[in-house]
């Protein structure tokens, strides 16, 4: 099997996710503008005396990003954790290739993918816009860089997930948590700084607010989100890349130096149990103790109460995610 042959073993394994995944994004967003905008010349056409605000497209308020982050969220589960609970892992190890090349094939599979058709998207959505004079909520390169980077490191981080984890339901829960971890441990800490005083509310807004951009999925916490932070922060799609490209280097060493197991543990690397376990009681001991302060009239035992259900459900809950699946193997 030459080079280009791993490349057609991996495009068949995910081809039809690849297939819609590429013509969604190459077309929804031009689609979206063509429509909205006939959408306007249509009414100023029926109603010719009415009072309208200028047309203004506004980029980010469609479900593209969402959508085409779903379809990329399963493409990288079947190649890894799909592979690997099928037992395909092993046949691909086998080939006449190291690991290095199998993972850098399967990320640049997918990467071509999400490069190809944001191109496409960019060239027929700013001819769309530059032909007709369309006013935009943002600079179009502004959006599509942001797009672009934050597709990416979706897309990267849940790779990496799989080259980490033993099963597909701990892939895709390792990606999920780990894109959203930044901002709970940011609103845990900023509840506890505020339960205990000594901090402005300056200082709490710069923590909150970096940890706010440093979190993967900022964007699907709601639509404005993503037509607000790129005219706020005009290179935060440099953020994006750059947990790309640390995810990348991550999951390539990951994936060349942990074994290839198919017996049911959440972790490949077992070394993760235990500071996972103790990350998930940390926020549950954080995150509780400060509802426990803030529901009993900022009481000290309130704190207490809280802090102990807390850690009393982080156990649980990581004894049954972690520990119990690698017993039940």
């Amino acid at each position: 099997m030459v080079g280009g042959g791993l490349f057609e073993k991996e495009f068949k394994q995910v081809r039809s996710l690849c297939i819609f995944l590429f013509l969604f994004n190459s077309f929804a967003l031009p689609f979206t503008v063509w429509s909205e905008y006939s959408s306007h010349l249509e009414y100023l056409k029926k109603y010719p005396d009415a009072n309208l605000e200028p047309f203004v497209f506004q980029f980010g308020a469609d479900p593209l990003l969402l959508i085409s982050s779903l379809f990329l969220f399963f493409i990288a589960i079947n190649q890894m954790g799909t592979e690997r609970a099928r037992g395909m892992m092993d046949f691909t190890l086998s080939l006449p290739y190291k690991r290095s090349k199998i993972f850098t094939v399967k990320w640049a599979l997918v990467f071509g993918i999400i490069l190809s058709s944001t191109i496409i998207s960019l060239i027929l959505t700013g001819s769309y816009i530059e032909w007709f004079e369309i006013e935009v909520s943002q600079p179009t390169f502004n959006y599509y860089f942001t797009l672009f980077s934050t597709l990416t490191m979706v897309y990267t981080l849940t790779l990496v997930a799989g080259t980490l984890t033993g099963t597909p339901f701990a892939q895709g829960l390792t990606a999920i948590s780990a894109s959203i971890l930044p901002l709970l441990f940011t609103l845990v800490l900023t509840m506890n700084a505020d339960a205990f005083g000594g901090f402005s509310y300056a200082e709490m807004e710069k923590w909150f607010e970096f940890g706010y951009l440093i979190t993967p999925a900022l964007q699907f916490f709601r639509w404005t989100v993503f037509q607000e932070v790129a005219s706020i922060y005009p290179f935060y799609f440099l953020i994006p890349g750059g947990m790309a490209i640390l995810f990348f280097i991550a999951g390539y060493f990951s994936f060349i130096k942990h074994p290839n197991e198919r017996n049911g543990n959440f972790f490949l690397w077992k070394q993760l149990n235990m500071p996972v376990q103790l990350i998930v009681i940390l926020l549950g001991v954080l995150g509780f103790s400060a509802v426990g302060y803030g529901s009993s009239n900022e009481s000290f035992t309130g704190y207490l109460i809280g802090a102990v259900i807390g850690a009393a459900i982080g156990i649980i809950l990581s004894y049954y995610l972690i520990y119990k699946k690698t017993k039940q193997a």
